[in-house]
């Protein structure tokens, strides 16, 4: 084998066992996180037992998940994208249009917004089971 040769596998090896060290790194800097969705995983699996305690796990998780990657990307993007302004006028524009919104759905719905909309859900009839469906045989 040529030195040349022998040099690039030398540095690709070493390549790989700086990868695998990083990763090693990255999992010991994320150790909190690791051991909290495993905690979840695990409580997922006990909650399976109870199909109302399912529920609600399930939708605890995936109403967490949805918010927080959805305002995490706006406002990151928002903030990003205005680094020449200072900190603290980006947290008063973002707090203004949080509290825009908030105050306008108080006044408009009278109060509670989530009871307005789900009451407002039940006004929408159900036209599935207005309909028969039937299949047709061959």
């Amino acid at each position: 084998m040529s030195k040349k040769k022998h040099n690039k596998h030398a540095k690709h090896a070493k390549r790989q066992e700086t990868v695998y060290l990083n990763v090693f790194e990255r999992l010991l800097k994320e150790r909190t996180f690791l051991i909290f969705i495993g905690i979840a995983f695990i409580a997922a699996g006990f909650a399976t037992l109870n199909w109302r305690v399912s529920m609600w796990f399930g939708f605890a998780f995936t109403a967490y998940a949805a918010v927080a990657n959805d305002s995490i990307q706006s406002l990151g993007t928002f903030i990003e994208s205005n680094k020449h302004r200072k900190w603290w006028v980006l947290w008063l524009f973002t707090g203004g249009i949080l509290i825009a919104t908030l105050t306008f759905s108080y006044i408009y719905y009278d109060g509670d917004v989530p009871t307005t909309a789900l009451l407002m859900m039940r006004a929408i009839p159900n036209t599935l089971s207005q309909h028969s469906f039937h299949t047709s045989s061959l």
